[in-house]
């Protein structure tokens, strides 16, 4: 792993070394030659120390519920990042401080979508199966998330950024197979729980300020 300070060095002299001042741009250039010769970094390193990586807890270890996963993967584009699932944890890519907003998001929307699962639940005739209950409060959660984030527009990433990104995940993480999410849900025995979620997550206001190109988050309640 390249030293950061190091790569922050080399890039300050990157900058430099465009100044007006042929004399000061062939210092800088050279400088910043010298550094990476030193420390064995390329043009690559470089360019991939812009892109980061958060990551946050799932709720299971291997197969995810879809709705979470859904939520992951909504959050992600609100603020241009990619997420990926592994040990039992999800991975938002992105550039600059992106993933660590997108992080937070994730795992603010999380718990909030948790607390309202299991309040559902206490609302569920008592007669019902365990099993009959938990696939009614995924229905009900992926309803929630739904309405939650369907207002905030994604955002719009260059083809050099995500490139960028894409070539991270590539070159810097080991990403096994595509993910199989746990789907419980049916259809037509659950619509009026995806319904009852989808009522509940539209008075969501976390994302006021979200969808411009700032993408400020504001956190708020319903």
């Amino acid at each position: 792993m390249i030293d950061q300070k190091i790569l922050d060095k080399i890039k300050k002299c990157l900058e430099l070394s465009k100044s007006n001042n042929e004399n000061e741009a062939a210092v800088a250039l050279a400088q910043a030659r010298k550094l990476m010769d030193l420390h064995q970094v390329s043009m690559d390193d470089i360019d991939l120390a812009a892109v980061k990586r958060e990551r946050q807890s799932s709720t299971a270890q291997e197969r995810p519920p879809v709705w979470e996963t859904t939520l992951a993967l909504d959050i992600a584009a609100i603020f241009g990042c990619r997420s990926t699932f592994g040990d039992g944890k999800y991975s938002f890519i992105g550039l600059h401080g992106a993933p660590g907003i997108a992080a937070y998001a994730f795992s603010v929307l999380l718990r909030q979508v948790l607390k309202k699962r299991q309040e559902y639940i206490r609302t569920l005739d008592k007669r019902l199966k365990r099993t009959t209950k938990t696939r009614k409060a995924d229905a009900y959660c992926f309803g929630w998330i739904y309405k939650a984030t369907e207002k905030v527009r994604e955002k719009e990433l260059t083809s050099e950024e995500q490139a960028l990104i894409e070539k991270y995940i590539d070159t810097c993480m080991q990403v096994s197979g595509d993910l199989k999410p746990t789907n419980r849900v049916d259809l037509d025995k659950d619509i009026n729980s995806i319904i009852a979620g989808q009522t509940d997550g539209a008075k969501v206001n976390y994302f006021q300020g979200v969808g411009s190109h700032e993408n400020a988050l504001k956190i708020g309640g319903c």
